[in-house]
């Protein structure tokens, strides 16, 4: 196979390293998608924990009304894309004047093939904002009416 190629092709040579870019770089020619998808990934993780190290703590909202509508849009009229009751729990991604954009998964869902997540704009006032911190912080006032 190919790996074991190179592994020869190394250890049979006193310039391995040099042997070694240039395999690399023989292979990147001839698999040039499998390599642009390889940078891609590790991109994307770089990315992802870099977003996660920026934010250090997730922002949480606690659904305080009877029952709550995730709305499409950050707007009375929007279709509801799910609603959520009392007690439970949603993710918040960004805020807007008077909605949180939200993530909530439903608890049900433990099958993870099964889950499913929705996403959309909940009204600030029937949540009340928690903050998970992984520092030790003071959760910050938001001022909630």
């Amino acid at each position: 196979g190919f790996c074991t190629r190179i592994i020869t092709e190394i250890y049979s040579s006193p310039n391995w390293q040099q042997r070694l870019n240039a395999a690399i770089i023989k292979w990147q020619e001839k698999n040039p998608i499998v390599m642009r998808v390889l940078q891609a990934i590790v991109t994307i993780i770089t990315i992802i924990s870099a977003i996660v190290t920026i934010a250090g703590f997730v922002h949480q909202a606690t659904i305080v009304s009877d029952k709550a509508a995730i709305r499409k849009e950050p707007s009375k009229a929007a279709p509801i894309v799910y609603t959520v009751t009392k007690n439970e729990i949603v993710t918040i991604i960004s805020e807007e004047r008077y909605w949180y954009q939200v993530e909530y998964v439903p608890l049900k869902f433990e099958d993870e093939d099964k889950k499913t997540v929705y996403r959309g704009y909940i009204a600030k006032r029937t949540t009340v904002k928690t903050i998970e911190t992984k520092s030790t912080s003071a959760a910050e006032d938001d001022g909630l009416e």
